[in-house]
């Protein structure tokens, strides 16, 4: 696939949902210690800039916003899958023999 082709997860959230709430689902997504603190995030964006936390999270309801949602998860679907395959193999080969199981198993699913 040609790089000018390759959208990154604010594009793809961008073209079903505005700005502002796109940046949000990717904020509301980061885990906690791994995101800014939310005085520094809201500066993003102006719309976001008037608002507080709670307000944003109301927006989640929009039915732009929960398609949005839908397409965040897709878009983290491989990423997701590949950590918990990595987690899952860790333990396999550290001796856990139920870890090993899913391995094996998940080694035949459609990932590979």
């Amino acid at each position: 696939m040609a790089n000018d082709k390759v959208k990154t997860v604010i594009q793809k959230l961008e073209e079903v949902t505005t700005a502002p709430i796109a940046r949000f689902i990717v904020y509301y997504y980061t885990p906690e210690d791994k995101r800014k603190d939310w005085e520094d995030f809201k500066t993003c964006h102006d719309l976001i800039k008037r608002r507080t936390y709670d307000e944003c999270l109301e927006w989640l309801t929009r039915e732009d916003a929960q398609k949005g949602l839908q397409v965040y998860q897709k878009h983290m679907k491989l990423f997701n899958m590949t950590r918990l395959y990595d987690s899952m193999l860790e333990k396999a080969l550290a001796g856990d023999t139920r870890a090993a199981t899913w391995v094996e198993s998940f080694t035949k699913s459609d990932y590979f």
